[in-house]
């Protein structure tokens, strides 16, 4: 299914508008594992990612030869899903990270930079929530056993 077609038909539903549409989309793709077509990457960059990209750009931070707003936004999408290559989608195993993915680690940067959301947060949260299910759940053992360890390298470390 082509992403434009499903977040037009999810907008027809009242008050729904392009952000939820964008992630309806994304929860199909993952959760209900429907094929959402990502080709189109200009769909995957809503106002947060694009200011992650856009700061990191005019700081002259991105490996990326752009000369304008719109081609350093396609660049860096590019550059990062390069990047992460050797990952994989928690969700897909074996496959590495996806237009859906790579707006969400863009998101998450922004918020990182405005204070909003600090490097481990989502890891120490988690682990945190699932130390309590480890005594009745032998799944939860394994998920803890999964969860990355700090310290990862942080963007733009060397």
């Amino acid at each position: 299914k082509d992403v434009r077609a499903v977040m037009e038909r999810v907008q027809e539903h009242y008050l729904f508008g392009s952000w939820i549409a964008f992630k309806v989309a994304d929860m199909l793709d993952a959760v209900w594992r429907e094929p959402i077509d990502q080709t189109d990457v200009s769909v995957f960059l809503y106002e947060t990612p694009r200011k992650s990209i856009l700061t990191k750009w005019q700081e002259g931070i991105l490996p990326i030869k752009a000369t304008n707003e719109a081609d350093a936004l396609v660049e860096a999408m590019h550059w990062l899903k390069g990047e992460l290559s050797d990952c994989c989608i928690p969700h897909k195993p074996g496959q590495p990270p996806d237009w859906f993915t790579l707006e969400t680690v863009w998101c998450k940067h922004a918020s990182h930079l405005s204070g909003h959301y600090p490097v481990y947060k989502d890891i120490r949260e988690i682990t945190h929530g699932v130390e309590a299910w480890k005594k009745h759940s032998p799944i939860a053992v394994k998920f803890a056993a999964a969860l990355p360890r700090e310290p990862l390298m942080q963007f733009g470390a060397a």
